[in-house]
């Protein structure tokens, strides 16, 4: 059985590739007819509805695997019965269900505000070529349905059923909102009975205005995170940018370890300028994260922190480098977009 899945996500791979190519080769061709700035935005929305209609009526036949025995990992008190988890890009809850399906240990909701966001004007997204190594540079600024629609969708899409560890990312401009962001998750949880649950402070995205207000200010955050402590108990992450001094993530890391359950995130996306998107710079993802991303690791596997990495892990030996690190958990994002079929396989070799 373990060798029919690993052929059938091979084959469904390959087919997936193949298709995403022409689909982003079509639109890209349409916006140079029309003379459009080249956007990747409507390849993915396109792509989006389709592998959700697949999954819709196809979700047996091609989504539905077994995680193997064994490969599970116990971290800051959940259970993760595989080590990979889904980064918080994503809040269509088709696609969340899908990359369950096909295996993920559990994973984090896209970031959520207090309000609704319509994020920046297009184009806000584009596939680029750093050091030779495909990325994506991505200039979204967190739109969303605003938090009150968005555990609505937890809800009704019964997240819960899955018995796996579902994050919430919550993101804000002062330590005001991250609090009430804070109790109306915790509140949400507790009313869902949804105790495989834990949440992130998204405090590094680089393409909001303030979305990096409280990452510089270590006792701030350090500040906030007592506040949460006195809340709350529930598994807290802290995603941190891979731009950070190794200074500041040891001290993060140093500081920390006083607290029950509280892990870091390292890796996110790297801030960098690009005029090809309306904002003229956004936050770069994918392979070329990745040599920054095994750096961290290494620098703090001495401090004994749960870690996660999240940040240009698209191939096994990026998994099989930094678990000689002591990492724990693997946050896929790039990875999930270019072939979500690949999990399986990485399954039964991790």
């Amino acid at each position: 059985m373990a060798f029919f899945f690993r052929l059938r996500a091979y084959v469904l791979g390959v087919v997936y590739k193949v298709v995403r190519r022409w689909v982003i080769v079509f639109f890209y061709l349409k916006q140079t007819v029309l003379f459009q700035k080249r956007d990747l935005e409507p390849a993915v929305e396109f792509g989006d509805k389709l592998y959700a209609y697949l999954y819709r009526y196809f979700r047996r036949l091609v989504f539905v695997n077994a995680i193997p025995k064994g490969i599970g990992v116990d971290f800051c008190g959940l259970h993760f019965p595989s080590p990979f988890t889904f980064a918080a890009f994503k809040s269509d809850m088709s696609l969340i269900q899908a990359w369950l399906d096909l295996g993920m240990g559990g994973g984090c909701v896209k970031t959520l505000m207090l309000e609704p966001r319509a994020g920046n004007p297009r184009p806000r997204l584009l596939e680029i070529k750093q050091d030779g190594k495909k990325g994506l540079i991505n200039a979204l600024g967190l739109p969303g349905p605003g938090i009150e629609s968005a555990c609505e969708q937890v809800k009704r899409h019964h997240l819960a059923r899955y018995k796996r560890p579902i994050g919430f990312s919550i993101g804000g401009g002062s330590s005001q909102e991250y609090f009430v962001l804070f109790k109306k998750v915790i509140a949400f949880c507790k009313e869902e009975d949804l105790s495989n649950m834990y949440v992130e402070l998204n405090l590094s995205c680089p393409n909001t205005e303030d979305g990096q207000a409280l990452l510089e200010n270590t006792g701030d955050v350090i500040r906030l995170i007592e506040l949460f402590r006195d809340h709350s108990s529930c598994a807290l992450g802290i995603k941190l940018a891979p731009h950070l001094k190794d200074s500041v993530l040891l001290d993060y890391a140093t500081r920390l370890k006083g607290y029950k359950n509280v892990f870091l995130n390292c890796g996110n996306t790297h801030m960098m300028a690009h005029q090809g998107i309306s904002v003229a710079r956004g936050g770069l993802s994918g392979e070329p994260l990745f040599k920054r991303s095994l750096a961290i690791a290494k620098l703090l596997k001495e401090t004994g922190l749960p870690l996660m990495i999240t940040g240009g892990i698209t191939k096994f030996e990026h998994i099989q480098a930094l678990k000689q690190e002591g990492v724990s958990l693997f946050g896929l994002a790039t990875a999930l977009i270019e072939n979500p079929f690949q999990l399986v396989i990485w399954n039964q070799r991790v």
